[in-house]
């Protein structure tokens, strides 16, 4: 995600697909150099039955990322 979009995700609620074909959907809160953090978090795996909650905040790294959706308020 380049910093240049930062005001279009920071503080909403968005879901982060990552490398690895799972995804973290919550509220983008935090830019801290290579990483991002996210609150409210639910973690989106395929054959997990369902999203799993994820307490506190949540660290991803952004070379993990392979895009981010911004979710309607």
């Amino acid at each position: 995600m380049a910093r240049s979009y930062r005001s279009v995700v920071m503080h909403h609620r968005c879901v982060l697909n990552l490398s690895d074909g799972t995804a973290i959907e919550g509220v983008l809160w935090d830019e801290r150099g290579d990483l991002l953090v996210m609150r409210g978090a639910v973690l989106h795996e395929s054959g997990a039955g369902g999203p799993v909650p994820m307490d506190g905040e949540i660290i991803v790294e952004r070379a993990r990322l392979r895009f981010a959706q911004v979710l309607p308020s």
